[in-house]
């Protein structure tokens, strides 16, 4: 199996192998196997498994028949699924929607415990959203089962106590009442429920009703079990009549939206890419910017985000994948990003996602893009509100994608002026701006930059890189065929800004192994260098100087 038996006992009975439901016939093997899925990989005894599967209605030779079943489930499912030892049977590697709720649930209890009402609301909205029916819905009916169905029911409940004490304790008493009448309308005889009742209607300003709630869990006690309310539930109408400062209202916390990052250079000549992408994101639940590294993709994306936040309630999640250093941590910067903590990080992420209206923005997924693919399927398939914004140099290959290509600014038209209102030296000229009030993309520029503008038509250009940052990726170096000295040429160029290869001596003594290397870094020398020694192409072959003979 290359990935771990799933099987769903919070519901109808269903077995999965690599993500698909797996033939598992029989009801007496269904039986075994969702047996051996509630002991969480411990050994079950053979007498254990004979009585919980036919109580006192035994076959002519049991132990024969649970091995035959036994065989039977290793043929559908693998041979080492079900493991064997001399005192029983064990699952060997399997994930149990029962297992991962009680675990759940005792996360949220310790977080309450701790004060952390927004990690146990989280955790106990995970263990709730396992659910799809009545427990072992379908198994064999005997004691044992029925008797695990009540457990697991019963904890169901725990956990709906667990998520109104979380709600009470954020301020949502007005959301949580409709959910808290509805469960005590199938469980009367809760206590704590009621209470949680009363104090809810308490602090949503009702104090009539909150007494009237308690007359109403006086009567089905006495009614119905002759019993009067506990000792906690009387406290808790003298605190309602007395309007104790303990019991009162908490304001509402809401949780944080997103938060999308400044940016740091303008938005120019994308007006058209922006409005298209929008309505990309507004119809499909992924979509994905592409091309090379500088051309913009971020910045669209940022822009994008920005525009659109305002439309989805919990805005616009950024997450930074370009600081993964693997794919262990993509699901910890997702999680890092939505603000949620504790164990299987996707899954708590997918629990706050699942009922929010936000864009979640994906920057730099080149690095991790399977991982990436995997942790978006699982948000598209359990957040229907969600809209997914990737940037990467290809796609994701998930279900329901939409790619965008971004391209490269437009650069100065051969024969203009001065290229000014070129889009490529606009994005250059407003970083220039910024860091000199004086400066001009209309100020005349030197002769050799007018020249090589006209030349260089090929040149990419990002609007989303800083004014001296270089428009590929990383620093690239040129080396012409000539070489001159490190000192100003007979026609007054310094052998950096003609793109001629310099020797520096040390010391007076000229030596080839001392010879530098002229690398171009800002947006106007890449473009000078490249009207000089001809266009630029990634394939062209890098000499060093330092290799002649």
């Amino acid at each position: 199996m290359n990935q771990p038996l799933e099987i769903r006992l919070l519901g109808p009975f269903e077995v999965l192998t690599d993500g698909q439901p797996a033939k598992v016939s029989g009801g007496k093997r269904c039986a075994l196997l969702a047996l051996l899925a509630l002991r969480c990989g411990r050994v079950v005894g053979v007498d254990s498994l004979i009585d919980a599967l036919w109580a006192d209605d035994l076959p002519a030779a049991p132990r024969n028949a649970l091995q035959h079943h036994v065989a039977r489930l290793r043929a559908a499912l693998g041979a080492e699924a079900i493991a064997a030892t001399p005192d029983g049977y064990a699952l060997a590697d399997a994930a149990v929607d029962a297992e991962r709720f009680e675990g759940l649930l005792r996360e949220a209890r310790d977080a309450l415990r701790a004060g952390d009402a927004a990690t146990a609301a989280d955790s106990v909205a995970g263990a709730l959203a396992l659910w799809r029916g009545a427990a072992l819905h379908g198994l064999t009916d005997t004691a044992w089962f029925d008797a695990e169905a009540r457990r697991l029911e019963s904890l169901r409940v725990d956990a709906l106590e667990e998520k109104f004490e979380a709600a009470l304790a954020l301020g949502e008493q007005r959301e949580v009442l409709p959910a808290l009448r509805a469960t005590l309308e199938e469980n009367p005889f809760r206590e704590h429920l009621w209470g949680q009742l009363m104090l809810a209607l308490y602090r949503s300003g009702r104090q009539p009703d909150a007494l009237e709630a308690f007359r109403d869990a006086r009567r089905v006690f006495s009614e119905e079990l002759a019993l009067e309310p506990g000792p906690e539930l009387q406290r808790l109408q003298d605190a309602i009549l007395s309007h104790d400062p303990a019991i009162a209202p908490v304001p509402p916390r809401r949780r944080r939206r997103g938060i999308l990052p400044a940016p740091s250079t303008s938005f120019v000549d994308r007006e058209e890419a922006l409005a298209q992408v929008r309505a990309l994101v507004r119809g499909h639940r992924v979509v994905t910017l592409t091309g090379p590294p500088g051309v913009g993709k971020s910045r669209l994306a940022l822009e994008v985000a920005r525009s659109m936040e305002a439309d989805f309630v919990d805005g616009a999640w950024f997450v930074d994948l370009a600081s993964a250093g693997g794919d262990d941590d993509v699901v910890r910067l997702v999680a890092h990003a939505v603000d949620v903590r504790g164990t299987d990080p996707l899954a708590r992420v997918v629990d706050r996602l699942r009922d929010a209206t936000a864009i979640l923005w994906l920057d730099g997924c080149s690095r991790v893009v399977v991982e990436v693919a995997r942790v978006v399927s699982a948000v598209v398939a359990g957040c229907p509100d969600v809209r997914v914004l990737a940037t990467s140099r290809e796609v994701l290959q998930v279900p329901g994608e939409v790619r965008v290509t971004v391209e490269p600014l437009g650069v100065p038209v051969p024969g203009a002026d001065d290229g000014a209102d070129a889009p490529a030296v606009g994005s250059s000229s407003s970083g220039h701006g910024r860091h000199d009030p004086g400066f001009s993309s209309r100020r005349r520029r030197p002769r050799s930059l007018r020249r090589s503008s006209a030349g260089s038509t090929g040149c990419r250009s990002g609007s989303s890189l800083p004014p001296h940052a270089p428009t590929h990726s990383g620093p690239r170096r040129y080396f012409p065929s000539s070489s001159t000295a490190s000192s100003p040429s007979a026609t007054g160029r310094h052998p950096m800004r003609t793109g001629q290869r310099s020797e520096r001596s040390w010391s007076g003594a000229t030596t080839s192994s001392m010879r530098t290397r002229s690398c171009c870094f800002s947006t106007s020398r890449y473009i000078g260098a490249a009207g000089r020694c001809g266009r630029w192409s990634p394939s062209r072959r890098v000499t060093d100087s330092t290799s002649r003979p």
